[in-house]
């Protein structure tokens, strides 16, 4: 019964972290899920006969499951909103303290959404070169959950999801990424923030060879009621 019960349990997480589900939902089912498991367990061990001297198997830390938040399958979900319900798609962009704003079709803000998907956030990839952490902001009582990568190469180097509270199931409502590379001689330094059903914002400085930097701003919005602020 144990054996069968410990070869289950992978196939649980699986299911709760699979899809784009909100992360304190399947953290409520998954205690749930222990809390049954547990009261069975014990129930089976209480009617075997102890064993003397039984060596308790130590559990290595590779076996460990990482169930890290799904960045990619989130802004791929609201992506997909974006292309089924936005009616209009407002893109500010600042240069050299020169701005401009303009409409832009599905096609454009599909094109410009690519700096959000990178391959380093596959789950596979993700799991195995990032480190996560958490902590709760005291003045805004939002849950943050930081993966900073632990390899020296990777462009993505540090990603947060902010989870606010709500009197309903919490969601994360932001993602913010931090990136940096190389383009030729160029070093590109990139922030990018994708607030969930409203907005994207990319700011980018490009550190020429020559010392020069050239900072540019992005902010494309699908939520009309952000049209008119700044």
């Amino acid at each position: 019964m144990l054996f069968t019960l410990k070869a289950t349990l992978p196939a649980i997480f699986k299911v709760l972290y699979h899809t784009p589900i909100t992360y304190f939902y399947a953290m409520k089912i998954t205690l749930q899920l222990l809390v049954a498991i547990t009261l069975i367990a014990a129930a089976c061990n209480s009617n075997t006969p102890a064993a003397e001297n039984t060596a308790v198997p130590k559990t290595d830390s590779t076996d460990t499951v990482k169930n890290y938040l799904p960045v990619l399958d989130l802004i791929k979900e609201d992506i997909k909103r974006v292309d089924s319900f936005a009616g209009a798609i407002l893109l500010r962009t600042s240069k050299e303290n020169k701005k401009d704003s303009n409409y832009i079709d599905l096609a454009a803000f599909n094109k410009s959404t690519a700096d959000f998907l990178p391959a380093e956030l596959e789950i596979a990839s993700f799991q195995n070169n990032y480190k996560e952490s958490s902590f709760v902001d005291e003045s805004s009582q939002v849950v943050n959950f930081m993966y900073t990568s632990t390899n020296n190469d990777a462009t993505v180097r540090k990603v947060v999801l902010y989870i606010p509270p709500s009197l309903g199931t919490d969601k994360v409502n932001r993602v913010y990424m931090e990136k940096e590379f190389k383009n030729g001689d160029t070093i590109i330094s990139q922030k990018l923030t994708w607030k969930m059903r409203s907005y994207f914002i990319i700011a980018e400085n490009r550190q020429t060879p020559d010392g020069k930097s050239i900072v540019t701003t992005r902010k494309a919005i699908w939520d009309v009621r952000l049209f008119n602020e700044e």
